[in-house]
C-alpha cells in the first residue's frame, strides 16, 4: 500500500543516517552544532602561517588570524605542500630548494694565507660583498654546503698551509655572525666535492694522503658528526665540483690527473656513483652551479698553459649525456667557487695570471653568453673559498 501522508507522530528524534528529520515546535530543523559540518564555507582558520606539512588539500585557503596573512595551497604533495600567499605579504611556504633567492656567501679561501672572512652580496641587486662573520679558523679547500638556514664548510686546509682538518663549521643565513663548529668529517681532508640534498650535506672525494674516492655525508637539520656511506665515487678524485640537483648530487671533474668525468650519485639511496657523461675539456678546482634543471661548469684549471679556464659547460639532470657549451666567465681563473640563483649562476674569486681575483660573476641560466662583472668580494681570495646561497 502507498503512503500518501506522513504524519508527525511518525517521526523519531533521530540522528542515523538515511533517517527523515523532524522539525522542531516552530517548524524549523533542530539547531546543530558547526563542528559537524564536513564543508564549511571560507578559509581554514589558525593562529600560525601553513607549513610543508600541513597536507591540506589543494585549493585549501588557510588565514593566519594573528597577522591577517592567507593562503592558498598549490600544491598538496605530501609533507611537500607549497602555500601560496596571495595577499600583499610575502613569504610563501613550500620546500627547501638548493637555488637561493636572497644572498649568495662566500667564505675562506687563501691569499697570501688562509682565510675566515664569511663575505655576502645580493642576488636582488648586483653589486659589492659585505663581510659579515668569520669561520672558526682561516681555512682553504675546503666545500661548501647550504640548507634553508645555514651554510655549512667541510674539510679543507688550515694553518700552515699543510694541515688538514675534519671539522665542519656552520654559520646562520639569518643573523650576520660568526661560524659556529657543527661536527667532525670521518676523516681529514682537503679538495672534496660539496652537494647539499634537503636533508644533508654530501662531502665527495677529496685528497687525504692520497686521492679518495669515498663519500660522506651529515646532517643540515640536526647537526654532529659525518657517517661515511655506502656508496663510493666511480674513482678517486680531488680537486673536483660539486653540483645538486633535487635528487642527485654531481662530482665532476678534478685535477691530478684533469678529469672530465661527470659522475652522479642518489641523495635517496646513498648507492655508488654512476658515470653519465663528459665534460669537454678534463680540468679542476672551478666553480659548480645548479638550476633546477641543469648543472654548469665554470672557471677551473686544465693542461693548457697558463693552467686556466674560463669555459661554461652544462648538462641536463633530465637525460645523461656529455656537456655542451653555455659561455665563459669574464676571465681565466682556477680556484673559484660558485653561488646558485634561480636564475643566475654566480662564480667569485679565483686565481688570475699572477693574481688573487676578487670579482664576483654572474651569467643566465637559460641563455648562452659572457658572464658580466657584477661586483667585488671584501679580499681576493682563491684556492677553492666555499661557496653557499639562500
Amino acid at each position: 500500500m502507498a503512503i500518501t501522508k506522513i504524519d508527525s507522530s511518525m517521526l523519531e528524534d533521530v540522528s542515523g543516517a538515511d533517517n527523515l528529520v523532524k522539525l522542531d515546535a516552530n517548524a524549523k530543523i533542530p539547531a546543530g552544532t558547526g563542528a559537524n559540518l564536513l564543508n564549511r564555507p571560507g578559509p581554514f582558520s589558525s593562529a600560525s602561517d601553513p607549513t610543508k606539512t600541513s597536507n591540506k588539500a589543494a585549493g585549501t585557503e588557510w588565514l593566519n588570524t594573528t597577522s591577517g596573512e592567507m593562503y592558498v595551497c598549490t600544491d598538496a604533495t605530501t609533507d611537500s605542500n607549497i602555500w601560496t600567499n596571495v595577499g600583499d605579504g610575502s613569504g610563501n611556504v613550500q620546500p627547501w630548494e638548493f637555488q637561493g633567492t636572497a644572498y649568495g656567501y662566500t667564505s675562506g679561501g687563501h691569499f697570501g694565507s688562509q682565510k675566515d672572512v664569511i663575505d655576502k652580496f645580493s642576488f636582488t641587486s648586483d653589486g659589492n660583498a659585505t663581510d659579515v662573520g668569520n669561520l672558526t679558523f682561516a681555512r682553504t679547500e675546503g666545500c661548501g654546503h647550504s640548507s634553508a638556514t645555514y651554510g655549512y664548510v667541510s674539510g679543507g686546509r688550515g694553518v700552515p698551509y699543510a694541515t688538514l682538518n675534519n671539522s665542519i663549521d656552520k654559520f646562520s643565513f639569518a643573523s650576520d655572525a660568526n661560524a659556529t663548529d657543527s661536527g667532525d668529517l670521518v676523516a681529514t681532508i682537503t679538495q672534496p666535492a660539496g652537494q647539499s640534498s634537503t636533508t644533508h650535506g654530501y662531502v665527495a672525494g677529496g685528497l687525504g694522503g692520497s686521492a679518495v674516492a669515498s663519500v660522506q655525508k651529515f646532517s643540515t637539520s640536526s647537526g654532529g658528526n659525518a657517517s661515511a656511506i655506502s656508496g663510493v665515487l666511480t674513482s678517486a678524485r680531488r680537486g673536483c665540483a660539486g653540483v645538486s640537483s633535487p635528487t642527485y648530487g654531481y662530482t665532476v671533474g678534478g685535477s691530478g690527473p684533469y678529469s672530465n668525468v661527470i659522475e652522479k650519485m642518489n641523495f635517496s639511496t646513498d648507492a655508488n656513483a654512476t658515470d653519465v657523461g663528459d665534460l669537454s675539456i678534463a680540468r679542476g678546482s672551478f666553480a659548480g652551479n645548479s638550476s633546477t634543471t641543469e648543472g654548469f661548469a665554470g672557471g677551473g684549471a686544465d693542461a693548457g698553459t697558463p693552467p686556466g679556464a674560463n669555459q661554461i659547460e652544462k648538462w641536463s639532470f633530465a637525460s645523461d649525456a656529455n656537456a655542451t657549451s653555455h659561455g665563459n666567465l669574464s676571465r681565466e681563473a682556477y680556484g673559484v667557487c660558485g653561488q646558485s640563483a634561480t636564475a643566475y649562476g654566480y662564480t667569485s674569486g679565483g686565481y688570475v695570471p699572477n693574481t688573487y681575483s676578487n670579482i664576483i660573476d654572474k651569467y643566465a641560466y637559460t641563455s648562452n653568453t659572457t658572464a658580466t662583472d657584477v661586483g667585488d668580494m671584501t679580499e681576493g681570495r682563491g684556492d677553492r673559498p666555499h661557496g653557499h646561497q639562500v
